[in-house]
């Protein structure tokens, strides 16, 4: 297998981790792709400091040597992963169509074909999973190219507009996809490559930034806040605002509206 230019070094099929230290630096000596199709997750690139929030559908890809770290994020993270090494690999790597990062790779265990024709264990059957592995990556480099503005494309555009003009509304991931007119694995992957971000992880984002100017441009309530931006339960949105910028909705207020008060007035 080696003579061949790619080894499958290992693989995990259906494995829960319930533990994660989010400030480690992990670096492998080989490629890895991970599936993430149960559970939540993350990952994060020491070198640019780039944080991707993972859902189920989502894969992390790692090149030997990155300096990174994935895991799961709150609850558990369940994965089929692959481990290969080779020259062919370093030679899909150097005509990037392996990259270090996040893509989506859909809900569908897109891995499990590969590993249970390596549990056949015969010789013709490993280089046919090598083969298999390489088709994959070749397909996820197709899917992620970008092409020239399509309709989809346009209609991304629209819907991030209407999410702008209308922070209150809660849209699900199928009435985005429908206003799209695409699917709802095919949706992410366009957020991805728009955003950087999932579909669930913008709206929140988008909220909460929305959410962070009335706190400090108005005196409305906390409540009246959460309930302008769509959110029944207020303590909710408290959770939310905490988890993403790291300080509750009250400190937030206190430490920032004086310093846009004082702004104000000194340019005033």
């Amino acid at each position: 297998m080696k003579a061949s230019g790619l080894t499958i070094d290992c693989y995990y099929e259906n494995i829960t981790s319930n533990r994660s230290n989010l400030d480690a630096v992990r670096v492998f000596p080989y490629y890895c792709i991970s599936h993430l199709f149960k559970g939540d997750g993350f990952f994060l690139d020491h070198d640019t400091g780039q944080f991707t929030e993972l859902t189920p559908g989502m894969a992390v890809i790692v090149t030997p040597g990155k300096r990174m770290n994935y895991g799961l994020y709150h609850k558990y993270y369940t994965e089929d992963s692959i481990c290969f090494s080779g020259p062919t690999a370093d030679a899909l790597k150097y005509s990037g169509i392996i990259n270090d990062g996040v893509v989506n790779i859909g809900n569908e265990r897109r891995l499990l074909p590969i590993i249970n024709k390596l549990r056949e264990v015969a010789i013709s059957s490993l280089f046919e999973a090598s083969l298999m592995l390489q088709k994959l990556f070749i397909e996820l480099h197709r899917e992620s190219i970008r092409l020239p503005e399509s309709t989809q494309s346009k209609q991304l555009k629209r819907l991030l507009r209407e999410l702008n003009q209308s922070p209150e509304k809660w849209w699900t991931v199928q009435e985005m996809a429908e206003y799209c007119n695409v699917s709802t694995n095919y949706l992410r992957t366009m957020f991805l490559r728009e955003t950087g971000m999932t579909p669930k992880v913008y709206i929140d984002s988008l909220k909460v930034n929305r959410a962070s100017e009335l706190l400090t441009g108005s005196d409305m309530k906390i409540s009246d806040v959460a309930a302008a931006l769509g959110y029944s339960d207020h303590y909710y949105f408290i959770r939310r605002f905490t988890g993403l910028k790291k300080i509750s909705p009250g400190k937030y207020r206190k430490m920032y509206s004086h310093l846009i008060s004082h702004d104000l007035s000194t340019h005033c």
